[in-house]
């Protein structure tokens, strides 16, 4: 979390089981549950700025699910997030410092497709919003989105026009009835120029000033 007194991940515990946990500077390392009646596994991937949030997977075979999105609240307590009901695996990825957007991948029909949920007060997630491909690519098959800033402007990586089949993307919504999605590689062509290719987006910045993303330098022909 923001203040660094928490820290989340994976723990296999002593009957074998992959579970999400919660170490606190005070409290310790709580292991968290699964879904109910849903299998063994759980993995938290990540921690609001306050450290009241957190999301991530669970097995849910109740229905199903090998991974199902989830998040934990109120005394860890967990949750599925909402999805489609024709939604396939899935999971939470990140949450935003300020915990109002969380975003992650659900495998719908055999095509990956990155997802934002946005949580109202007084502490429900609308249903999720589908970030679709670029347009003008034919046949998307994938979609990944990787975090999201305060204002919900997500980055991942998403099928596209390189040598790796895939591009950094940038996603936001301008308005009630308009969603865009923007190939990092042409949004900041003047700063590219033809030395390489942006190939994912990993992180934005709170206020979505800054990206962090990995490219591919042709000079040298590295990943970088």
């Amino acid at each position: 979390n923001s203040a660094g007194t928490k820290i989340v991940g994976k723990i296999l515990n002593l009957s074998n089981e992959n579970r999400g946990f919660i170490w606190d500077e005070n409290t310790g390392t709580t292991e968290l549950s699964t879904l109910p009646f849903s299998g063994t596994y759980s993995l938290v991937n990540a921690v609001s700025g306050d450290g009241n949030l957190l999301v991530g997977w669970s097995s849910d075979t109740a229905n199903n699910y090998d991974q199902r999105p989830v998040e934990w609240e109120s005394n860890y307590i967990i949750n599925p997030m909402p999805i489609s009901q024709v939604s396939g695996n899935g999971v939470s990825e990140e949450i935003s410092e300020n915990g109002s957007f969380a975003v992650g991948r659900i495998l719908i029909n055999g095509v990956m497709h990155g997802f934002r949920w946005y949580r109202q007060e007084p502490g429900y997630w609308e249903p999720e919003v589908d970030l679709g491909f670029l347009p003008g690519v034919s046949n998307p098959g994938q979609c990944y989105a990787l975090d999201v800033s305060n204002d919900g402007v997500v980055v991942g990586l998403t099928t596209g026009p390189s040598p790796d089949n895939v591009v950094a993307f940038l996603w936001e919504r301008v308005n009630s009835t308009t969603d865009i999605m923007y190939d990092l590689n042409v949004l900041y062509s003047n700063l590219i120029n033809q030395s390489g290719y942006l190939v994912q987006a990993i992180a934005i910045s709170l206020d979505g000033r800054f990206i962090v993303v990995q490219g591919y330098r042709l000079s040298l022909n590295k990943y970088e």
